[in-house]
């Protein structure tokens, strides 16, 4: 049985023998979005949904804020729907300190995500809380490649090791499998652009750049980590056909 599959018979009470279940995880991304919506939804005060703008062209500020709220609901939203891909595949093992790490790092992340909602109003905070993001996510990556000890982890001799196929195979895993590492050195330019007072004289127009390169990348950052296929594989489409018949069959 490959590790975090399930195992047991039609019973609709499967156990899991060696996978820590994602039901808290996926709590946790429904209250990060709750939160961060509600607000918006109900505040009488302030809030985007409040603003008299519809009747009228609205300013380069409201535009600002718009564009950063939605830009921390796609990347809550995006995020769920990656962590869920990604579990399925190579889930979280129990017995490994790996493994325990990032399941908190996991939910560490869902907490930054829910900030980015309600921190909205506040471009550079939300510019660095995706820089801290994308940062945790080069870490995560690095622990899953130890938990499943792949290459370069796949002997335990070349943990520790700092020689030349172990640092060639460790940076081309991150840049390319992975693609965590390249888009955070991104983030990081980013983080920079929008911090650094000698832009200031763009005012408002800094905001909006640094918004949009924001989306644009978090955008494609999700399309390289799905390799641009616009629909499912064939073979997945046969399997989940397969599956469905298997459950009318029973």
């Amino acid at each position: 049985m490959r590790p975090g599959r399930t195992s047991g018979s039609s019973n609709m009470e499967e156990t899991y023998e060696d996978q820590v279940k994602p039901d808290l995880l996926d709590f946790l991304f429904t209250l990060a979005l709750t939160i961060g919506l509600a607000p918006e939804l109900v505040r009488q005060e302030g809030g985007l949904l409040s603003r008299n703008w519809a009747l009228r062209i609205p300013s380069l500020t409201f535009g600002v804020d718009l564009l950063t709220f939605l830009l921390g609901v796609t990347t809550l939203l995006f995020s769920w729907y990656g962590f869920n891909a990604s579990i399925e595949k190579d889930p979280v093992l129990y017995g490994s300190f790996a493994g325990m790490i990032r399941f908190f790092l996991d939910a560490f992340l869902v907490v930054l995500y829910g900030f980015t909602l309600i921190k909205y109003k506040q471009l550079e905070f939300v510019t660095f809380l995706i820089w801290v993001i994308f940062i945790l996510y080069v870490i995560w990556d690095v622990l899953k490649l130890v938990e499943y000890r792949k290459e370069p982890f796949d002997n335990d001799k070349y943990i520790f090791s700092l020689n030349k196929h172990f640092v060639k195979s460790f940076i081309c895993k991150l840049c390319y499998d992975r693609k965590s590492l390249k888009y955070s050195v991104i983030f990081t330019l980013i983080l920079t652009f929008e911090i650094c007072t000698l832009c200031e004289f763009l005012n408002v127009w800094k905001d909006i750049v640094t918004v949009g390169l924001l989306i644009i990348f978090t955008l494609l950052y999700r399309l390289d980590k799905l390799d641009y296929q616009w629909r499912a594989d064939k073979e997945i489409i046969a399997k989940v056909e397969d599956d469905d018949q298997m459950e009318q069959a029973s």
